[in-house]
C-alpha cells in the first residue's frame, strides 16, 4: 500500500474487501485470509502472491512472470493431478471436495474458489502457493542446494541416492494410495453391511411359521 501510495479505504474499495479488514489484520484482532489475498492479486497482478502468502521473493513479480499467467487455476490443478497420476475421483476424496467440483471448474461454470486451492495445498504442501494461484513460479516448491539430495537409508530399500523433491513426491503417491484403500475398504464394508440387511429382510419375508 506504501509503495502504491494507498490508503485502507482506496485499497478496501479497489481490492472489493470488507470495511474495516484491514484496520482488524493490522491490529492482530484477524489475520488476511487466502480469498483476500486472492483479490489483492487479481487487483494487482504484478504483487508476487508467495510473497504476500510467505514473505518469500521480491514484492513485484518480474515482466516474463507476469506474461506466463493465462492459464486457469483449474488447468493448473490438471497439470499437477497428470503428475500425481490422480483423478477426478481420487482428488476429490483426497482433498475433501465437492462431488463434481473439478469437472465444473473445468467446464468454465466457475474457477477454482480460494477455499478449494487451500484444501488443495494443506493435502499437498509440495505444491506452490504461487504457482496455482497465479501459474507464476515452479509448480512444486523449489529445494534449497543443501537439501536437495539425500543417501539416507529408505525403509525396505537400503541406502539409495535421491532428490529430496523425488522423495516428497513419491511419499505423496504412497499416502494417496493408502487413503484410497482406505476409502476403499469403508466402502466396501458399508456394502456387505447392506448385503447383510437385505439378506435378513428376504429370510424374515420367506419364513413361514410354523
Amino acid at each position: 500500500m506504501k509503495y502504491k501510495e494507498l490508503n485502507d479505504n482506496q485499497m478496501t474499495v479497489q481490492c472489493g474487501l470488507s470495511v474495516g479488514l484491514l484496520g482488524k489484520a493490522r491490529s492482530h484482532r484477524s489475520k488476511l485470509g487466502e480469498g483476500t489475498i486472492l483479490k489483492v492479486s487479481r487487483a494487482f497482478p504484478e504483487v508476487n502472491v508467495d510473497w504476500l502468502l510467505n514473505g518469500k521473493g521480491e514484492m513485484l513479480s518480474t515482466p516474463s512472470e507476469q506474461n506466463d499467467t493465462n492459464s486457469s487455476r483449474i488447468e493448473r490443478l490438471d497439470e499437477f493431478m497428470r503428475l500425481k497420476g490422480l483423478n477426478d475421483n481420487q482428488m476429490t476424496n483426497l482433498c475433501g471436495l465437492s462431488g463434481g467440483l473439478i469437472g465444473k471448474a473445468r467446464s468454465g461454470t466457475h474457477d477454482l474458489s480460494p477455499k478449494t486451492i487451500a484444501k488443495v495445498l494443506e493435502k499437498f504442501p509440495e505444491l506452490n502457493p504461487n504457482w496455482i494461484y497465479t501459474g507464476e513460479g515452479t509448480m512444486l516448491k523449489s529445494e534449497t542446494p543443501s537439501d536437495f539430495t539425500t543417501s539416507e537409508p529408505v525403509a525396505g530399500y537400503g541406502s539409495c541416492h535421491t532428490t529430496r523433491p523425488e522423495l516428497t513426491r513419491l511419499l505423496a503417491e504412497i499416502t494417496a494410495q493408502r487413503k484410497l484403500t482406505e476409502n476403499a475398504q469403508r466402502q466396501t464394508d458399508e456394502a456387505q453391511a447392506q448385503v447383510n440387511r437385505l439378506i435378513a429382510i428376504i429370510e424374515r419375508l420367506t419364513h413361514k411359521p410354523e
